[in-house]
């Protein structure tokens, strides 16, 4: 019996669940089975990885491919529902037509300080899309204006995801595809830029993408701060994808991508957030360069890097000379129009309200806010809680001695942009920096951008570099974020002729003490990501409720006025209008698909306003980008005087006589008015047709 087991030396002997193994009375068969493991190839992978090094990018687990899913599927469902966040319903009560002024909405209320959306974005994308989405469009300004501002058949349109839908649906569909692009792209893009820079940190990453979405800075400006900014963290992912790729495939991606959203941040052509976007994402990328320096790793293939940048740099300048070429006389004449071409500024005069203000905007609205305060959406910012993260950083060193430079740099960021809007820079130094293309008050807007990353960064610094607990100091700590809390406060009430009071903003106080306490380092309180970001999301949840949800575009689609414009713009389709008087009219024509001189211009045509002011002494009023408004004027005593007022920065006031030789040598046929017009006024008209108090005469 005991040579038993040597007669079946593959197998093992059976054995009660009681019976101990020793390593003595184990079988051999076991002792062979562990030495068949793959222990040298294990070694030869661990030896590559540390010659090569290893930095980690974009984990695409179940749960960021799950976020992909959902996002694409709630894209695809509002568009095809046709849902968007502007305020188009306003139309129902400023031109009403005896429909319900709820027309088009399906909840909350339409805000008429979003005059940029209702009145000049959808109506340019209207008129574009009535007439084929062409290159060229009087109604919208001289030469390609279009193409640098609206859908058109254009190359450059490949660049422009926001406009994909204007070519490839109907209007509303199209429509409603743009504006949930803006917003559900940036969720996407800022996420994995989160993620990268956090490592991986998936729910800290979507709180940092929601926590820009979600800020009235954004909201209140109908999300209009994103168009911009969706290029730039894409244009940091990918550089950071060709510098640390590791296959073929990933390095092509990435300089295709490259390439794609470094043209498309140029074409948004809106230097005020673009230029401290730059800055800004400089300072991220540069941040990632450094806490992930790892030469090995950088210079494996080396050669096929250097090459992606090459083609990316060179396919981006040749796609933008091609362009620059094609809209060359356009861009000429914006870029020396006394607004924005010629437009230098120095700074210092930035908050409307106050870098604090955004802790108490639960106080105001639309409607309701300190007098002295601009408009709701100029006093919207974002949460800062830099006062409390500089200090934190600087103990945080003490006891580390060591520098975590993304911080670093955004700190740096936060503080040359105060300087720049709260002081202002040498005009010398400003022009330098093409900080001179950016007023302060849009200047705030990317430091409020900044102040997310900065806390968010922190946050995840935070959870990787625990401190020691220290009693005194985070005793210290708590003290400093309410006396933070008390300075905004007192800052808030002193600037607000009597709107906030302290008895108003207590509440606000005690919370963000709180949340602000979160932050001190040498406090380790469980949970602590998890409850900063419940307490911030709470506070902005509200924001979903500022702008209204529409579906559609029936408040313009089937507004009387514009049936009666599309009609005649139809049966007429080459003739030029005019509008005396309410320039929603204009607005509403231009909608239509009419070529009108009234409306609003991105690029002015200086040949018709020679026609006007022959002598261009007042080429300062007109050369602008403007909102072109004509009102009747008729003086006997000197015949066909014409008046050029400039009430506001983007609104031209024109005063002359309906019935002047001019209106014939601007080629108008149509002359529309908000009245019923005097005989003087159209005594070289014959009426076409009327709608209520609007008439329309053609010049005979």
């Amino acid at each position: 019996m005991a040579k038993s087991p040597k007669r079946r030396p593959q197998s093992t002997p059976p054995r009660s669940k009681a019976q101990p193994v020793s390593a003595a009375t184990a079988p051999k068969a076991v002792s062979l089975d562990i030495k068949v493991a793959e222990k040298p190839i294990e070694k030869v992978s661990i030896t590559k990885t540390a010659e090569i090094g290893h930095v980690e990018l974009i984990r695409f687990d179940s749960r960021v491919k799950w976020f992909l899913w959902i996002c694409v599927a709630v894209l695809l469902v509002l568009t095809v529902l046709k849902i968007h966040f502007t305020s188009v319903a306003i139309w129902n009560r400023m031109l009403p037509d005896g429909s319900d002024i709820r027309r088009g909405l399906v909840s909350g209320e339409p805000r008429q300080i979003r005059a940029d959306d209702y009145l000049v974005g959808v109506t340019w994308m209207m008129s574009q899309k009535n007439h084929g989405n062409p290159e060229i469009n009087p109604a919208i300004g001289v030469g390609k204006s279009p193409v640098m501002t609206a859908p058109s058949i254009h190359f450059t349109s490949i660049f422009k995801p926001t406009n994909w839908g204007f070519l490839l649906f109907d209007i509303e569909t199209g429509y409603s595809f743009g504006v949930m692009i803006n917003i559900i792209g940036n969720l996407i893009i800022l996420t994995f830029l989160f993620l990268l820079l956090t490592g991986n940190n998936f729910w800290l990453s979507l709180f940092g993408s929601s926590w820009i979405i979600l800020s009235t800075g954004n909201i209140s400006w109908t999300a209009y701060p994103l168009y911009p900014l969706m290029m730039a963290p894409l244009l940091v992912i990918s550089a950071i994808y060709v510098l640390y790729s590791s296959s073929i495939r990933q390095l092509v991606t990435a300089t295709f991508l490259l390439t794609w959203s470094a043209v498309s941040f140029v074409l948004v052509l809106y230097p005020p957030y673009q230029i401290p976007i730059v800055y800004l994402f400089i300072c991220l990328f540069a941040g990632f360069l450094i806490k992930n320096w790892q030469p090995s790793l950088l210079s494996n293939k080396l050669s096929l890097k250097l090459i992606g940048f090459g083609i990316s740099g060179i396919a981006t300048m040749l796609v933008l000379y091609i362009w620059s070429q094609d809209v060359k006389e356009t861009l000429e004449i914006v870029s020396n129009t006394a607004y924005p071409g010629k437009r230098s500024l120095s700074g210092g005069d930035g908050f409307i309200a106050n870098w604090f203000s955004e802790f108490f905007i639960r106080q105001t609205n639309d409607l309701s806010y300190p007098t002295n305060w601009s408009n709701y959406c100029e006093l919207a910012h974002y949460l800062t809680f830099v006062p409390v993260i500089l200090p934190g950083i600087a103990i945080s060193f003490f006891q580390k001695h060591k520098v975590d430079w993304s911080l670093i740099l955004l700190l740096a960021f936060t503080l040359v942009m105060l300087s720049w809007i709260e002081l202002g820079w040498p005009s010398g130094l400003a022009k330098l920096t093409l900080m001179s293309m950016s007023q302060p008050a849009r200047t705030q807007i990317v430091l409020g951008f900044g102040s997310v990353f900065l806390t968010v960064l922190y946050l995840d610094y935070l959870k990787k570099n625990p401190l020691r607990i220290s009693v005194g100091i985070t005793a210290l700590g708590m003290g400093l974020s309410l006396a933070y809390l008390l300075y905004a406060a007192q800052i808030n009430i002193a600037d607000s002729a009597g709107f906030f009071t302290w008895s108003k903003i207590t509440l606000p106080i005690i919370f963000f003490t709180v949340l602000s306490a979160l932050l001190w380092p040498t406090w380790l309180p469980r949970y602590r990501t998890l409850i900063f970001g419940l307490g911030i999301t709470f506070f902005l949840l509200p924001n979903l409720r500022i702008n209204p949800i529409s579906v559609g575009l029936s408040p313009i689609l089937d507004n009387a006025a514009y049936k009666s414009f599309r009609e005649l713009q139809q049966r007429d389709p080459k003739a030029r209008w005019i509008v005396f008087g309410d320039a929603l009219l204009s607005y509403m024509a231009t909608a239509a698909g009419v070529d009108i001189v009234s409306g609003v211009k991105y690029a002015p045509n200086l040949k018709e306003f020679r026609i006007l002011d022959s002598t261009m002494k007042q080429d300062t009023v007109y050369n602008r980008y403007a909102h072109l408004i004509y009102s009747t004027y008729i003086d006997p005593a000197h015949a066909d005087t014409t008046i050029f007022r400039l009430p506001v920065w983007d609104h031209v006031q024109i005063l002359m006589d309906p019935c002047s030789p001019k209106l014939k040598q601007l080629g108008v046929k149509y002359v529309v008015f908000d009245h019923q017009p005097q005989p003087v006024e159209v005594r070289t008209m014959k009426p076409v047709t009327s709608l209520g108090a609007i008439s329309i005469y053609a010049i005979q």
